[in-house]
């Protein structure tokens, strides 16, 4: 049986248990940031031309987050905030059975006034 469902409010605390239950692997992911992330692995090198914009928390899963996509050699520029938790995504896998739950959170509050257009990032590219 395959699964996925946008997190609900009595979802909000499942990713912090899954941490203190069991062992996680973390990825860099959702569609777009999973594209740039293949796309950079099929360029091999140079590192960082592959780029993606996005938004995250000020938390543990934001600064993972980051980890993760440099890990990956992606050009990752987050718009980091405070209202909203980093988006996150737990995976259940049981044999051929697999079961998500995403929580799109921060990335529901992408600013392109507060952060594409901001001085540093035009400079950038």
């Amino acid at each position: 049986r395959r699964s996925s469902d946008l997190a609900e409010e009595k979802h909000k605390e499942l990713f912090e248990e899954l941490v203190k239950r069991f062992k996680v692997e973390y990825h860099a992911g959702g569609s777009t940031q999973n594209s740039v992330k293949v796309a950079q692995w099929m360029i091999q090198t140079p590192h960082r031309v592959a780029t993606f914009f996005g938004c995250i928390g000020t938390d543990t899963f934001g600064e993972i987050l980051k980890k993760k996509a440099e890990e990956a050699h992606v050009d990752a520029h987050y718009y980091e905030q405070a209202e909203q938790r980093t988006g996150t995504c737990a995976a259940c896998i049981t044999g051929d059975n697999r079961s998500l739950v995403a929580n799109l959170a921060a990335a529901n509050c992408y600013s392109k006034e507060k952060h594409l257009d901001a001085e540093e990032i035009g400079r950038a590219h």
